[in-house]
């Protein structure tokens, strides 16, 4: 798939450096289910599981996105089946791309997926409620709030307070007419 700028492939073996950019980096992991950096054989091990599911998951997934001019990675998009209401929407962007609206072109491209090819009749997100950046892309995508709420984090040991978003195909369609 492709976005003006960006290209969004499968992740294969030789991905693992970009995922230990992700992974391995504190600020990035603060806001994500593992709250700090992961080990390189934890990454490893991660990277492999998520070829190995990619198969079941079609046609939703997990896709590395880089730039169109040169391949810098730049993070990763999901669309997977989760317990949610609808398909979840997620990512995780390398810090040194943050602020450049990489995440919101990425995002366009994979609602459009889930909600006219696809056909799903809706996205859901959910995001740490103190994750402003990840809060501003998913309003600027159309997500709208549901609820705020509190869950265990089996990581801190604490409940932590999480927001979920959502973005229906009707409020979707109605945007892009």
């Amino acid at each position: 798939m492709k976005t003006p700028r960006l290209n969004l492939r499968r992740f294969n073996l030789n991905d693992f450096a970009n995922m230990r950019e992700l992974e391995a980096n504190p600020d990035v992991m603060c806001n994500s289910p593992h709250r700090f950096p992961l080990t390189d054989e934890r990454i490893q091990e991660r990277l492999q599981a998520m070829i190995n599911n990619e198969p079941s998951r079609a046609p939703l997934g997990i896709w590395a996105a880089e730039l169109t001019e040169g391949s810098d990675f730049v993070g990763w998009f999901m669309l997977l089946q989760r317990d949610l209401p609808f398909v979840e929407l997620g990512f995780m962007i390398v810090q040194r791309h943050w602020g450049q609206g990489y995440t919101a072109e990425a995002c366009q491209r994979l609602i459009h997926l889930a909600l006219v090819e696809l056909n799903y009749p809706g996205l859901s997100a959910v995001t740490d409620a103190e994750n402003n950046q990840s809060i501003r892309v998913l309003q600027k995508s159309g997500f709208g709030f549901v609820k705020q709420y509190s869950q265990f984090d089996k990581v801190l040991q604490k409940d932590v307070l999480l927001n979920l978003y959502e973005l229906t195909r009707d409020s979707y369609q109605s945007r892009h007419q």
